[in-house]
Parts: C-alpha cells; sequence; structure tokens
C-alpha cells in the first residue's frame, strides 16, 4: 500500500511537467508544415504550372514603364455585354478571384467611359479587369494617361499593367 501510495505521489508530481504549452504546439505545426511542404511541393500543382507559364516583364511604352504579363487567357463570356477582341496590348487594371467582383469593376469602369472594358480569365481561373485594348504601343501610353487622369476609378499599386495574350 504504501508503494502505491508513493507511487501516486510521484504521479501527481510529475503530470503538471506534461503540460504542453503553446510553443509546443507551434513548433509541432511549423514541423508538420515543412514536412508537408516538403513531400508535396507547391511545383507539382496544376496551378502551379499555370502560374509558372506567365511571364512578367518590365516594359517601356512611350513614356511609361509598364509590367507586361504574357499569359493565356480568355474573354469571359458574359450576357448583354459586347466585347472586343483582346489585341496585342491591352491594359489591366485589377486581378480578382471572384466573377462577381471583376465585373463589378468593369461595369464602373463603363460607367466612366471606357467602353471597350471587359473581364478575361485564366485557366486557374483568376479575373483580369481590363480597361481597354491597345493595338499599339502608344495606345498603351495613352489609355494608360486616360486611366490616370480618371478618379471614378481608383487603380491600385501594382496596376495598370498591360496583358499580352498567349494566342
Amino acid at each position: 500500500m504504501k508503494k502505491l501510495i508513493l507511487l501516486l505521489v510521484l504521479l501527481v508530481a510529475l503530470l503538471p511537467s506534461c503540460k504542453t504549452t503553446e510553443a509546443n504546439y507551434k513548433a509541432a505545426f511549423d514541423r508538420a508544415r515543412e514536412q508537408k511542404e516538403a513531400t508535396t511541393p507547391l511545383d507539382s500543382t496544376i496551378y502551379a504550372r499555370i502560374r509558372q507559364e506567365a511571364q512578367r516583364d518590365a516594359r517601356d511604352f512611350v513614356d511609361e514603364n509598364l509590367v507586361v504579363v504574357t499569359e493565356r487567357v480568355k474573354v469571359t463570356p458574359d450576357q448583354g455585354v459586347e466585347t472586343r477582341p483582346l489585341e496585342q496590348y491591352n491594359v489591366m487594371v485589377a486581378q480578382f478571384k471572384q466573377l462577381f467582383n471583376a465585373k463589378s469593376m468593369r461595369d464602373r469602369l463603363r460607367d466612366a467611359g471606357f467602353s471597350d472594358a471587359m473581364v478575361v480569365e485564366t485557366a486557374e481561373p483568376l479575373y483580369y479587369v481590363v480597361a481597354g485594348v491597345a493595338p499599339t504601343e502608344g495606345d498603351v501610353s495613352a489609355l494608360v494617361k486616360r486611366l490616370r487622369k480618371q478618379s471614378a476609378v481608383a487603380v491600385r499599386e501594382p496596376y495598370p499593367q498591360v496583358l499580352k495574350p498567349i494566342r
């Protein structure tokens, strides 16, 4: 009986030292995340392959230095909204994961006088809002200047960018 009581006292004394702490949880979580990333790299997913296919380069357009995104895209079908075909250069003003948000910005652009505004999508899908098409580099510069003067539609960094579709 004495041994049993001694064993219980020893267990009661040792139990508080076995408590988990937030630091222990965080360390275990970090180890599990690192192990998962090591076994299934992002490069093996289809979205990573799509993202890697897209190219981003900085380039001068007359007097504007803009990022050019070369990517496989298609115009998003939309009933009741006419769209022009994509040109060699297309001035992009935003990117969304939700089609509703992209269409809302497109509508604001159209209300502000950008009649060629449209939504295009990638295979992922990501939705890009294009303010207008520009067949030449001079047209890109003029469209970007017009966008920057327009206060009705706020274009946030890192936009505007130029979208060059892969055909």
